[in-house]
């Protein structure tokens, strides 16, 4: 599901709600945002509704003072090496579409830093979270 019009599961409310929120408060720093649920319930097709809403949210908006929005699938990689590389990698790629060439920025993560500080493992930074165990969306579709 890609649009409202598709929108069997009724997640416009949540993803209207949710996209609302993403562009009234959006920190000029950026952040990140997790959405998690079983298998099967509508993660994807709720991104891709907040996605649509986003954009009709932001229409007459000039280009640049868009918000900036990167979904990033962590079940397309196996292994949490792989995983946290294919973020930085992504994270890079962001940083050059937004601030031109990024090179100083691209050479800065390759190196951890830039070499001054020593950048905590994977492991470390990708703990699961409190409450992941959580089966089903936080909101009663009507």
């Amino acid at each position: 599901m890609t649009t409202k019009a598709q929108d069997c599961l009724h997640y416009q409310a949540f993803a209207g709600a949710l996209a609302r929120s993403i562009v009234e408060r959006a920190p000029s720093d950026g952040f990140v945002i997790g959405v998690q649920a079983q298998w099967g319930m509508g993660k994807s097709s709720a991104i891709n509704l907040m996605l649509e809403a986003i954009r009709q949210l932001e229409e007459g908006v000039t280009e640049g003072r868009r918000l900036r929005v990167r979904p990033f699938n962590p079940w397309l990689f196996s292994g949490l090496e792989t995983l946290a590389a294919a973020y930085v990698s992504e994270l890079a790629r962001v940083i050059d579409e937004t601030l031109g060439d990024g090179s100083e920025a691209r050479s800065a993560m390759r190196s951890g830093g830039g070499g001054r500080t020593r950048s905590p493992s994977p492991r470390r930074c990708l703990r699961r979270s409190p409450g992941c165990s959580r089966t089903g969306p936080p909101w009663s579709p009507p």
